[in-house]
């Protein structure tokens, strides 16, 4: 009902929206079953903690979030109010939706504001927790297990620097360069581990294509499994093998009177070893027979086979030599495998493998193709490998007799499974089809007691992923786990690079103007950023870039210590630049080759003026010089500086002297007018003043400078004519 006499009058409905609570719910990972020691206050050391990761979906930094309204759009709240902070706890049966008595949260864990879980527990077992993960109105859930375990000094333990490392990335480049993102485990025992992980994403759209998550056993045919798109999990060890060539030679041993065809050497193919002092020169070393010695670096073409081991020997073919490339911090080959026909090359290729093309029965006598494939996938790296040629060097077995072992398209060959030092066959005879010597090749994989792995990824879309892992004992009882150890992936777009302001540049004609024009962009060896002088606006006629772009780490921006590119700018302003004022643009552009990459441009600006009527004093300048470069005689410049006492006295570079009279434009002044007065011309003043060269005659401002260069006998005239 009306009231207050307010019937029949017109009314204004206000209405509040409250957009607080949006579909932003943190997201959250870690790994279904965490291990820690067994720990109770009063025990010797620290008690155990780990990491759960927890993100804001819609935030794509580390910043914390923010409210979409700030919880009524009529309103909004302080600044101060608008921040979202994730806000972590143990959960609780309400948590949970339980009634009360159904779930007790255990007390041995807290977690703190940074997601770190301690937890002490007096007996082993598995306990089952849950962590609330709150923010802005909504929350998020995230249970797991934990198994306690009395046996703190057996745990396989991750190496890094504490259990939680924060790693900054882009779309479109290379995680973790030139500094590897590396998973490392060593185990006190020497027991063989296997990798445990989950990998995902924590933003709505990352998440959608973060592979299959979930919990990832790492033996050999389950390579790379439950990554994101483009990324892998390679295998790493000291001294590993992450290449492997193969290469030709004909040495003169092959043809030499009464062994072969009476044919010149030089005739033949593979004079040389060709390709092989090229594989020296990057680090390939061949694999060499047993006793073999007198290979000289300086002569390698024709002592090569004194010590490499020929994989074609007794076929009367080319001598086939295998070379392999060692490194620390690169993929290992963790496989191989021989091929003796096409049809097992599909199946090789589909299991990940990748083909050596050379055929390693090269001229024999043999009509079958033998190949040498490798595998950079997710199981120990191989360390080393052996040749064995049965004729020459026996069965290379530890003990006891070999076994017949059944090879590739029915070959049948005698071959020991293990060769001593712990090298393992290859199972195929490597000269099958082409003589009845028989050569097998060993492998021998990295020692037990570490898994060492390093993460190869380009991300493609921006967004917050976690990758959580532990080292686990694969063939003892226990199977104890390391304590999982969390890598924080912050995944940004690449933005255009941003332009370091330079405060306003003052010079003077013919004075040198060197100064610095710097663009930031991401920190990634990869990213190249160019920069150029922009070709609309103002430009700066002659200048130039002097040497080379430079490159240098600062810290600016909420991203932290960023990459800047930088040039250095000389320009000449020559007597004609008198009175330039302006903004000068530059351009950057950054490399936008490569898959998810785009090009970015971005622009700066810097203020730069020449001094009017001014001149910087070049070497063995003279008052005759000057006075010509500005079109006047030296008996005007001379009075335009009374500090000068002698027209003849040298004048020393770098003095500053005035060309002509500075004077500021008055009420109903015009080209014309002023040209008049001071008995010059037009075209003399705009020769002199570099902004009026396209001004129009009555278009001078008042209160505006300008540079006249007065004719002393017009002046006198002038001067005369008004006074009397």
């Amino acid at each position: 009902p009306a009231a207050g006499g307010n019937a029949k009058k017109p009314y204004r409905l206000e209405t509040t929206v409250d957009l607080t609570d949006r579909d932003n719910s943190p997201s959250s990972r870690t790994m279904p079953i965490v291990t820690v020691p067994k720990w109770w206050p009063g025990d010797v050391g620290a008690a155990p903690h780990f990491y759960v990761i927890a993100k804001d979906q819609y935030t794509p930094s580390r910043d914390a979030p923010l409210r979409i309204s700030g919880g009524v759009t009529n309103y909004p709240l302080p600044e101060a109010e608008w921040a979202a902070p994730l806000m972590y706890s143990v959960a609780t049966a309400a948590d949970l939706g339980l009634p009360m008595g159904q779930y007790t949260p255990y007390t041995g864990l807290t977690v703190d504001q940074m997601g770190r879980a301690q937890f002490q527990a007096q007996q082993e077992g598995y306990y089952q927790v849950a962590v609330k993960v709150f923010s802005n109105g909504t929350k998020t859930i995230v249970d797991f297990m934990v198994r306690v375990v009395d046996a703190a000094p057996s745990m396989p333990v991750a190496a890094g620097a504490g259990l939680l490392e924060e790693v900054d990335g882009w779309v479109g480049f290379k995680v973790g360069a030139p500094a590897m993102i590396n998973l490392v485990v060593t185990d006190p025992q020497m027991d063989r581990l296997v990798l445990n992980y989950v990998f995902s994403g924590l933003r709505v759209a990352a998440s959608t294509a973060a592979g299959g998550g979930g919990l990832v056993y790492s033996p050999m045919e389950l390579s790379h499994q439950g990554l994101p798109p483009g990324a892998l999990l390679y295998s790493t060890a000291e001294g590993a093998i992450v290449d492997v060539q193969v290469t030709y030679d004909n040495p003169y041993v092959s043809h030499r009177p009464q062994h072969d065809a009476a044919v010149s050497k030089q005739n033949r193919e593979y004079v040389g070893a060709p390709g092989a002092k090229e594989l020296w020169d990057r680090g390939y070393r061949p694999v060499n027979k047993t006793g073999g010695s007198g290979l000289n670096v300086d002569a390698l073409a024709d002592t090569l086979y004194k010590q490499a081991f020929n994989l074609n020997s007794g076929t009367g073919g080319a001598s086939v030599y295998l070379w392999v490339l060692r490194a620390t911090d690169q993929p290992a080959i963790t496989e191989m495998e021989v091929s003796t026909s096409a049809a097992q090359e599909g199946p090789l290729r589909a299991r990940g493998f990748v083909r050596v093309d050379r055929d390693l029965n090269e001229q024999s006598s043999s009509m079958k193709m033998i190949h040498l494939w490798y595998k950079k996938g997710s199981g120990p790296a191989i360390v080393d490998v052996s040749l064995v040629d049965v004729a020459v060097e026996g069965q290379c077995c530890p003990a006891g007799a070999p076994e017949m072992a059944m090879f590739a398209d029915g070959d049948v060959g005698m071959a020991c499974a293990n060769c001593t030092g712990g090298f393992n066959l290859v199972p195929a005879n490597l000269n099958y089809g082409a003589s009845m010597n028989k050569i097998f090749l060993y492998v021998k994989h990295s020692p037990a007691g570490m898994v060492s792995k390093q993460l190869s990824w380009v991300p493609q879309m921006p967004g917050h992923y976690a990758l959580c892992y532990a080292g686990q004992e694969a063939d003892t009882v226990m199977k104890l786990s390391s304590t999982q150890r969390c890598i924080d992936m912050s995944i940004r777009d690449d933005a255009a690079p941003m332009f370091q302001p330079l405060s306003n540049l003052t010079t003077y004609m013919g004075k040198l103007l060197t100064f610095k024009i710097a663009f930031v962009d991401i920190r990634h060896n990869d990213e190249r950023v160019t920069i150029t002088q922009a070709s609309d606006g103002l430009t700066l006629e002659g200048a130039r870039f002097t040497g080379s772009p430079t490159h240098s780490v600062m810290d600016v921006g909420m991203n932290g210590m960023e990459r800047e590119t930088s040039v250095m700018v000389e320009w000449f302003p020559d007597s004609k630049y008198g009175g330039f004022s302006g903004h000068v643009c530059f351009v950057a552009e950054d490399d936008g080759m490569g898959p998810y990459r785009h090009v970015d441009t971005s622009r700066g600006c810097v203020s730069v003026t020449v001094e009017r009527c001014k001149w910087w004093v070049q070497t063995e300048d003279t008052l005759v010089q000057v006075a010509a470069r500005f079109g006047t005689n030296w008996l005007q410049v001379w009075h335009f500086n009374p500090t000068i006492l002698h027209p003849d006295n040298a004048l020393p570079p770098g003095l500053i002297i005035n060309t002509g009279h500075l004077y500021m434009v008055e009420p109903s002044d015009a080209l014309s007018a002023v040209a008049e007065r001071f008995g010059t011309s037009i075209t003399h003043i705009r020769a002199n003043n570099w902004d009026m060269g396209g001004m129009s005659d009555n278009a001078l401002m008042v209160g505006q400078h300008m540079c006249v260069v007065p004719s002393s006998c017009a002046t006198a005239v002038n001067v005369q004519r008004t006074v009397g």
